[in-house]
């Protein structure tokens, strides 16, 4: 059984993610600054944090069922694309002042397609200047694919300008640069605490802490996770564990997920999936065309499926984590009907067992459900694991 002592700084990061309108949500609507949201890495932060803008990524905290989103979607669309129309629908994104969706798959551009007709989101349009747009995301790194990244990021920020009166200026982008890097650091800071033979934090505390990260106003944040990098930097270190593990996959913005694996005496020691910080804690390089700077980061660090004909490179990626994170085995979660990671998780399974790294993989609903099946799995994949690390030695 992992046994880590009490934290009681963890409880506001927990706190923070119950609901999408947070109180430093609140907090900074109140001072008079603009909430943008988004929903996928490729869409760059940095770009939602000029002047009194701020980003949130969306997700679906607590959602129950999508029956009204099942109305306007297909059933066989994945529940992460539903639960953020849900959420829409049931005015949890109301204090939004806009949404630069990423393209990152069909099924979430759908769901962006939805504003077209759906009255509520038309009134809001036409009504209130609520803006809504759609990036045309890359999905290679040629100098051809970044040049029509860089301007289609030109295009939302104009559509931001005039929806909003924020103005971007190359300074002003290089400014959000900067702080989104200072950001950063606090978070790796945390993130380091993973590290080496004695963890200082469980996966299911720090899946709390990023997920805050991405929802919250971060220089609000700042301050709770330098009290948090103080209490464990007296903290004694994480034990009663069997194995350190590593999480992949898509959308995973739900620290229960986190907790039920960590349930079965495994420690989440590195989060290789959407939503989590690897990649996303490298600084964003500061010198340079600001505009260039940002299609090219946010283009090349991006190890989703969706992009084209990197899985060797997105596997070596990730082999580079196991020896950075000193990770025992890998689980590989995906929500189900996301067709882009499902495609390949065969493959990046079958070259970890080439390489003797005991891997599971089991497949979820966005919501959390189907815990015992889950259980179950993990389990058997500790079991696996336990017996290769006592034939490695």
């Amino acid at each position: 059984m992992i046994k880590a002592s009490n934290l009681p700084e963890i409880g506001v990061f927990e706190e923070l993610i119950k609901a999408p309108e947070n109180a430093l949500v609140k907090e900074a609507v109140a001072a008079g600054r603009i909430p943008v949201g988004y929903n996928c890495y490729i869409t760059p932060e940095p770009l939602l944090m000029v002047g009194d803008l701020f980003p949130v990524r969306m997700r679906g905290p607590g959602l129950r069922d999508t029956v009204q989103s099942n109305y306007y979607m297909s059933l066989i669309a994945c529940t992460y694309a539903r639960a953020i129309l849900e959420s829409m629908l049931d005015g949890r994104y109301d204090f939004l002042k806009g949404i630069i969706s990423g393209g990152s798959c069909i099924q979430i551009i759908r769901t962006a397609q939805h504003t077209d007709y759906i009255d509520k989101f038309k009134s809001r349009i036409e009504n209130e200047g609520f803006l809504f747009y759609v990036l045309d995301s890359p999905r290679t790194v040629g100098e051809g694919a970044i040049t029509l990244f860089i301007n289609d990021l030109k295009r939302a920020a104009q559509k931001i300008t005039e929806s909003t009166g924020v103005k971007f200026t190359d300074e002003a982008l290089r400014e959000a640069i900067r702080k989104q890097n200072e950001y950063r650091a606090v978070l790796k800071r945390i993130s380091d605490f993973r590290k080496g033979p004695n963890p200082k934090i469980t996966g299911t505390e720090y899946h709390n802490v990023v997920v805050a990260f991405h929802t919250t106003p971060k220089d609000l944040l700042v301050k709770p996770m330098e009290e948090l990098i103080a209490a464990l930097e007296k903290r004694e270190p994480v034990t009663g564990y069997k194995g350190r593990v590593m999480i992949t996959g898509p959308i995973f913005d739900n620290p229960l997920y986190t907790k039920l694996i960590e349930d079965q005496d495994v420690l989440v020691v590195a989060d290789r999936y959407c939503y989590g910080s690897l990649p996303g804690i490298e600084p964003i390089p500061e010198d340079g065309d600001p505009w260039e700077t940002l299609a090219k980061y946010y283009a090349d660090t991006c190890e989703c499926t969706r992009m084209m004909g990197w899985n060797e490179r997105r596997f070596g990626q990730l082999m580079d984590y196991v020896k950075e994170f000193s990770v025992d085995g890998v689980i590989m979660q995906y929500l189900k009907f996301c067709d882009l990671f499902a495609y390949e998780v065969p493959t990046t399974q079958k070259m970890f067992r080439e390489k003797g790294i005991p891997v599971v993989r089991f497949e979820h609903e966005y919501g959390y459900s189907n815990e015992g099946q889950i259980k179950t799995r993990i389990q058997a994949f500790v079991e696996q694991m336990e017996n290769q690390m006592l034939v490695q030695g």
